[in-house]
């Protein structure tokens, strides 16, 4: 499936669904995956195959799959992908994504999660809970008293927001995964001190600007004074955050550097050329070895079948003459 560029949709689609399906990328399907989805300029799922690894916990899995998906990322945002390319794409759309529907709920429901709300505070046993709790059930049967009768005062829970397993634009996705993958670099096995810490903060930089984090982004951008970094950064993160042009103006931008995409392609080919060429043959061939067994495999069970489907045919066959002598 992976190497079927047809199957790729699917194949997106089946990762992205771990509570229905259990599929998750290990060290050497990421490495295929993310290896066939750049060759291919797919630059869109690729980025969104790196997101699994971040939402996975993952990124220091294998340090093949940390530089393509840092190169995944870097790409994405740089070259764009074919959802962007469309007329009227917002930037940061590196796939197919739809806003979920707002939930409507009705006016009893909302009261009765009031309730509930209460009743969890109320579990203290604190007497301003309990009684906010009694003139909430007392507003609802009209009986008007206590210190919650009032629909001002009634307390409303605030619905909880995993900023990890609830992000779902693609934007944030790519961005916490850039935000994440930061501090792995620096252990990489490849690439000179100064070329990882610029890449660091270009990735950090990059990534809090696409996950919306305004403060966070301007911590990095104070954190990132006497690093220098490339002019490009400093265009691509106006694109995302506004009002921060005269914070961006304190960065050190030095034009000689390689932007950071051509950073993270130099990454990769330093641990290509270290070991990537062997672990991408073995993962190929295992691959291949795997899909050879599992053909042999179908191969014995329709064999199996047909030989259980004759010996039915024989044994209704012979039960017919049977009855048929009788």
């Amino acid at each position: 499936m992976i190497r079927n560029v047809h199957e790729i949709p699917l194949l997106m689609r089946v990762l992205d669904d771990r509570v229905n399906y259990g599929v998750f990328l290990d060290d050497a399907s990421s490495v295929l995956l993310l290896q066939h989805l750049i060759q291919r300029e797919n630059f869109g799922d690729a980025a969104r195959a790196s997101t699994f690894l971040m939402l996975q916990e993952e990124l220091d899995l294998n340090p093949m799959a940390t530089t393509l998906s840092l190169l995944a990322c870097h790409l994405a945002v740089r070259r764009g992908s074919a959802v962007e390319a469309d007329e009227g794409a917002k930037p940061g759309l590196f796939w197919e994504y739809e806003e979920p529907p707002a939930e409507e709920e009705d006016e009893e429901n909302v009261e009765y999660r009031k309730i509930k709300a209460l009743e969890s505070n109320a579990l203290l046993n604190h007497p301003l809970w309990l009684a906010r709790v009694e003139g909430v059930r007392n507003s609802l049967k009209g009986v008007h008293k206590g210190p919650g009768a009032s629909r001002e005062l009634s307390f409303m829970s605030i619905p909880y927001f995993d900023d990890h397993f609830d992000l779902r634009q693609p934007r944030h996705l790519v961005g916490k995964t850039l935000v994440e993958v930061c501090p792995v670099i620096p252990d990489l096995p490849v690439g000179d001190d100064s070329t990882k810490a610029t890449l660091v903060a270009s990735s950090k930089l990059l990534g809090f600007a696409l996950w919306e984090k305004k403060d966070l982004l301007l911590k990095a951008v104070e954190d990132a004074k006497t690093t220098p970094v490339h002019p490009d950064i400093q265009q691509v993160l106006g694109q995302y955050i506004e009002g921060i042009e005269d914070d961006l103006k304190e960065l050190k931008v030095d034009p000689s550097l390689p932007n950071p995409e051509e950073m993270c392609l130099s990454l990769h080919k330093e641990m290509e050329a270290l070991h990537g060429e062997k672990v991408v043959q073995e993962i190929g061939e295992l691959y291949d070895e795997f899909v050879a067994r599992r053909k042999r495999e179908v191969a014995r069970e329709l064999e199996a079948t047909k030989l259980r489907s004759r010996m039915e045919k024989v044994k209704e066959t012979k039960e017919e003459l049977l009855d048929k002598e009788r």
